[in-house]
């Protein structure tokens, strides 16, 4: 349900942002529709995401805040997506705000979690 860019620091890394894209579908029914339902999150402060690889092995994180930017706001040379020196966390994914004019996603909503 979610793809982990390997671009980037693995789960349960000891530095920088696990990222993570999870897909939104424009009529609801994903995994991203359910983390920002109706636009608001649904996670709470202190929810605990778990990463899981194949071995069994799990990566913790502590859901911090959620920050909705419009795709054209977005800077890449910004860290809101990709650091990895900072502190370990996870940056979540999803697109929101589809436009049917354009048949595209005019937003990026980012869900942080630092590891615990």
């Amino acid at each position: 349900t979610a793809s982990w860019w390997n671009a980037g620091p693995q789960p349960g890394s000891d530095k920088g942002k696990v990222v993570l894209s999870i897909h939104t579908y424009r009529n609801g029914g994903a995994v991203g529709n359910e983390l920002y339902e109706g636009g608001e999150p649904t996670l709470e402060a202190g929810d605990v995401i778990k990463l899981y690889d194949d071995l069994g092995s799990v990566a913790c994180y502590e859901y911090t805040e959620t920050q909705k930017i419009l795709a054209v706001d977005y800077d890449p040379d910004s860290t809101i997506m990709v650091d990895s020196d900072g502190a370990p966390m996870v940056t979540i994914i999803v697109c929101w705000d589809f436009d049917k004019a354009t048949e595209d996603w005019a937003s990026r909503v980012f869900i942080y979690g630092k590891a615990v």
